[in-house]
Order: structure tokens, then sequence, then C-alpha cells
């Protein structure tokens, strides 16, 4: 799950996309369906080199093919790709995330320092550097397993929160400024979609829902507390 999310994060700059409606879905769709054969292939791979070995390397099992096909240079190569690109996945979430906080401070649902603007880079770098610090400091204080089950948990509820908004959308008539995108099968997905969420939230360690439910709920009252107080 923690593997084939992070589609939401791109959502955030979509009032400069030409025709959103439409380009985001589609976008949405297409990047997630590339990226879930991409990983299915990957696994394939060290399922086919390793064989019963694979269970043996669960730290990093592509770096032992790279290094049983290619030798230690592949090993080498593969691990300095993956660090690239995990600072690629970094620095666009830093791009990106910050920009939820500072729309939240400017509308007055956090605090107002939040809503600051560099006056030259016409950056929200209080956001950024608050969301930068916020991240490292969870990083350094839980191991990646147990951030990963707290992600994974925390974004299904976000899921299934998006999930239902959409029967009430669709009932309302709600819309952009432009006829959204049509799929096939669509009145069927929020609903196959609402069943796979809650079965994938039944099956998470107990532990890590209440965690993850309770950090939901604590930024819910935040988030009533804080909003009657009304825009900054």
């Amino acid at each position: 799950m923690f593997a084939l999310t992070g589609m939401e994060i791109a959502l955030t700059p979509t009032g400069e996309i030409t025709n959103p409606s439409r380009t985001v879905p589609l976008a949405a769709v297409l990047g997630v369906s590339t990226t879930a054969a991409l990983y299915i292939g990957m696994h394939l791979l060290a399922q086919g080199v390793l064989g019963p070995d694979l269970p043996k390397f669960p730290a990093a099992p592509l770096a032992e093919v790279a290094d049983r096909v290619f030798g230690p240079g592949g090993r080498t190569l593969l691990l300095v790709a993956a660090v690239v690109s995990m600072v690629g996945y970094l620095s666009g979430d830093l791009l990106s995330s910050p920009r939820s906080v500072f729309a939240l401070a400017e509308d007055g649902l956090l605090p107002a320092p939040l809503a600051r603007v560099h006056p030259r880079y016409q950056t929200p770098y209080v956001a950024v550097i608050g969301y930068a610090a916020l991240s490292c400091l969870l990083a350094v204080a839980g191991s990646f397993t147990q951030l990963v089950l707290l992600n994974a948990i925390g974004v299904l509820l976000i899921y299934l929160g998006v999930v239902l908004a959409v029967f009430k959308l669709r009932r309302d008539g709600v819309r952009a400024d432009r006829e959204p995108l049509r799929m096939w099968g669509g009145p069927l997905i929020p609903i196959l979609a609402l069943g796979l969420v809650v079965a994938l939230l039944a099956v998470a360690p107990a532990g890590q829902q209440i965690a993850a439910v309770a950090f939901v709920a604590i930024c819910a009252a935040i988030y009533a507390v804080w909003g009657r107080r009304g825009p900054s």
C-alpha cells in the first residue's frame, strides 16, 4: 500500500494544470497502473533470479539480483540509483506537500506563521521548514517499518473519506468548470474502492490501527477548533 500511494501529492498544484477535471484523473490512473506493473515486473524478476533464496534478502533483494547478474558493480549501481530515486522523491515531496500546509494556514486552519511567504523567493518557507523538520524528527525517532505502517493506514483513512465524498459529490452534481473524465464502470469504481479500503484496514495490525485513528482524530480536533476562528 505504501509503495502505491503518493498520487495525492501531485494534486496539490492542480490549479496550474490545463483542464484538470480530465488531465488529473487520467494521469492518476496511468501513473498508478504503470507503477503497479513496474513493481510486479521487478518482483517477478527477483523471484526468477533468486528463487527460494528470495526471503533471505528482505532488506535489498534487487541489489542481490544485480549482484548475481552483473557482479558487485551492478549492486553498487543499483544502490546508487535507489539513493538518487529517494532524493528525487523527497525533493518532490518538499516542493508539493508544504503547499497544503500553507493553504490550510492561509485559510486560518493552522497557525498563521505557516502562511508566511518569503519576500524574495515567493515560497512558503515557514511551511517548508516546518514540514521538513517534522518529517526528519519522525524519520529519526521511528523505524522504517513503523512509519510505513502508520503512513499506509493513515493514507487509507484519508482515501476512505475521499471515496465516501465521491457518493455525495455525484449526488449533488458537483463538478469543475469542464466536463469530468468519464471512465468505463464509473459507478462501480467507488463501490469497489470502498470495499478494498475497508478490507485493507481490517487486516492491518491492531496497534497501528489505533495509532493511525488517534492521529487522524487529533488532526480532526485541531481542524474543528481552529476552523471556527475563520480565515486569518
